[in-house]
């Protein structure tokens, strides 16, 4: 599903509350800048902002990688729009090389699983 987040001439920022799987992934490797990095993480947190985060509406899973990968959340684990801004602040650029291609199969296969709280195939839950 995509969603757009708009802007619009009022000044009012709309606030999603649809049923989503959001997966934030991060790339904390060498292949970019560390202010690139921290801008990513700055941009995670204000989209976060941009949805009604709960069990009942969206869910969010936090995933950083560079070397190794960390599933930081999961979609069955507290869903508190605080904890996981925390986590984000807490997540730091470790500059080493890159595992993209296997932790894109970690989130397909791991993260957006029904063990991890992911309602794919089961939307209504």
């Amino acid at each position: 599903m995509f969603v757009s987040i708009f802007f619009f001439q009022t000044g009012k920022i709309e606030i999603c509350d649809k049923k989503i799987d959001l997966a934030i992934i991060l790339d904390a490797s060498a292949s970019i800048h560390e202010d690139t990095f921290n801008l990513a993480k700055c941009f995670a947190k204000t989209l976060l902002r941009r949805f009604t985060i709960s069990p009942d509406s969206t869910r969010v899973s936090i995933v950083s990688y560079s070397q190794k990968i960390n599933v930081q959340s999961r979609f069955s684990d507290d869903q508190d729009e605080r904890k996981l801004e925390d986590i984000l602040s807490n997540t730091f650029y470790e500059a080493l090389s890159t595992s993209t291609g296997k932790t894109l199969q970690v989130v397909n296969f791991e993260v957006f699983s029904t063990e991890s709280g992911s309602r794919i195939g089961n939307p209504g839950k």
